[in-house]
């Protein structure tokens, strides 16, 4: 998104007239998730997609002639309808794209926005739309850097911001989901859209030799922002490495106090010296990047190591966490294969990282209230791998991508929370749990964040379940773009559920005899069925039988 906006203000730049494009509100399965952008010119597409197809290319039509009127609009697509000569997959979904004839009129937004991105710097570009008789009358945008919503106070809210509805509590939540928001009057004529932005993963080359150069090559296909500090400007310049976003030439050590470095730059040092690589070194070792690569012998590092703890710069295990000898063992020899190496552990780490990442918007709820009464004792404290039954469960479940884990407890509290308070749970007191399992439920939802998107429903009698199948669930609520994901095995549904809580009001609704089966009933469109390959979902321990057999 990064580079969209920076041709964005290309083309600002240039003058000629062009309309934006944004894909605001979906339903449904489409070829694009809300945020897809567009620049079209008079002649046809210019830069991004909003999924190409039947539905694009109708939408450029449109936009190249509204270019000529300057008449902004709302084109509104229902790709349930494709006909049958229509040699486009037909995604049945519903589709409203944003087509704004004068994005000049926000340009000195999109070039605060492009500097905060400079920066590494996220946020959210806020766009008022105001609407009368179905005609769009104008269209205001402002940026929301994630520095400024965590400072805002209700004070600084000026009637400007009342008028077009800004809501600061649905700016966080998009900065946390990362997914965008549409929020509409009650009579639709005003529309604010939420858009979270963030930064390309930064990678910083220190040193502009063969390999800083072939580096920042790969660096900028491979999606980062990449800046390249070297105190040489005879190798630190435009003409050498065309392909850095921004070049740093005097001291090294104080250009890069000049960057701003966080948990999303990747560091590598490669610079033209022992000495310049251990002053970059020690600069960078406390910076919080997620990469710090060196490049150097297996004996270069140890002495660098030595000379860092004995200088008390850095300790071990802080060490411990460079990447040095920098790169993948792939025997490379030449300066290409070197960056090659370098590229490929960038992307590695990347990948890991982004895998690790919490998804914050969602919360899982444990529920363990129940009685065991067909157990005839406490199942959830009977031993079971080591560790007991609830202990099993809420280990998978913190092991997971969900941002944080809720325990749901009743029958035998006291022993329950004496024995899971070491875990970093919340603990959550259902006093009406007698019930049964939809007021734990209902408890459960009732304590989510505000923040959140979805929670998921997991058996406390459940400890086979596999925190694979849990982030699998997690994945599926985005791809899916349904409200509820159920897991699949040989065509029989089971445990663990995603809910979205869009359903939060519903599920406090619900008739204590059908319990959540009302829900999936009255919401059958709404469901996507996840097809998995184990049979541990469909398994819970009722009984002593049930027990023994997960024993064997």
């Amino acid at each position: 998104m990064q580079l969209f906006f920076s041709n964005l203000i290309k083309e600002l730049e240039q003058g000629d007239p062009f309309a934006l494009a944004i894909l605001v509100k979906t339903r449904g399965s489409t070829p694009q998730v809300p945020g897809a952008s567009a620049i079209i010119g008079k002649q046809g597409l210019l830069h991004g997609t909003l999924g190409g197809g039947a539905m694009e290319g109708e939408m450029l039509s449109r936009a190249m002639q509204s270019i000529r009127s300057q008449d902004s609009f709302f084109a509104e697509y229902n790709l349930d309808s494709a006909s049958a000569a229509d040699t486009d997959p037909i995604c049945g979904g519903y589709a409203s794209i944003l087509v704004d004839t004068k994005p000049e009129a926000s340009e000195d937004v999109f070039k605060i926005l492009e500097e905060s991105l400079r920066s590494n710097q996220a946020g959210v570009l806020v766009t008022y739309i105001n609407e009368k008789g179905g005609q769009i009358k104008s269209i205001k945008r402002t940026w929301i850097s994630q520095d400024e919503a965590e400072s805002y106070t209700p004070e600084e809210k000026s009637s400007e911001d009342e008028d077009s509805m800004l809501d600061i509590d649905l700016v966080f939540q998009t900065l946390k989901t990362r997914k965008t928001l549409l929020k509409e009057s009650l009579d639709k004529d005003q529309k604010v859209f939420y858009q979270a932005v963030f930064p390309n993963p930064q990678l910083i080359i220190i040193g502009a030799g063969h390999v800083g150069k072939a580096l920042s090559h790969l660096g900028k296909l491979l999606d980062f922002q990449v800046t390249v500090i070297d105190d040489r400007p005879e190798h630190a310049n435009k003409d050498n490495i065309p392909d850095a976003d921004y070049i740093l030439s005097n001291d090294i050590e104080a250009d890069i106090g000049k960057v701003h470095i966080t948990g999303n730059s990747y560091i590598v040092i490669v610079t033209h010296g022992h000495k310049k690589d251990g002053v970059a070194l020690k600069r960078v070792i406390h910076s919080g990047a997620a990469y710090i690569g060196m490049i150097g012998s297996r004996r270069k590092t140890r002495l660098m190591k030595e000379e860092f703890l004995a200088n008390n710069w850095a300790t071990k295990e802080e060490l411990d966490t460079i990447y040095a000898p920098i790169g993948l063992d792939i025997h490379s020899k030449t300066v290409q294969e070197i960056a090659i190496s370098i590229a490929g552990q960038l992307v590695k780490v990347r990948q890991e990282i982004n895998a690790l990442r919490k998804r914050r918007d969602i919360e899982i709820i444990i529920l363990a209230a129940g009685k065991s009464e067909r157990m005839g004792q406490q199942k959830l404290l009977m031993p079971y791998g080591g560790k007991t039954i609830i202990e099993n469960i809420i280990e998978k479940a913190l092991a997971s991508k969900a941002g944080a884990v809720k325990v749901v407890v009743g029958s035998n509290r006291d022993e329950v929370c004496d024995l899971i308070k070491e875990h970093s749970v919340q603990i959550i007191e259902n006093t009406a749990f007698e019930k049964g399992m939809l007021s734990s439920v209902q408890c459960g939802f009732e304590a989510l964040s505000s923040s959140v998107s979805a929670g998921m429903i997991l058996l406390g009698d459940q400890p086979m379940v596999q925190t694979l199948v849990i982030d699998k669930l997690i994945e599926s609520l985005e791809k899916s773009r349904k409200g509820i994901i159920i897991p699949v095995y040989n065509k029989k549904r089971g445990h663990p559920v995603l809910i979205d809580t869009k359903y939060l009001i519903r599920i406090n609704n619900l008739d204590p005899g059908r319990g959540l089966r009302q829900l999936m009933d009255e919401n059958s469109e709404d469901i996507y069925e996840m097809e998995v390959e184990t049979n541990t979902i469909l398994k819970d321990i009722d009984t002593i039988e049930d027990y023994k057999r997960e024993l064997i």
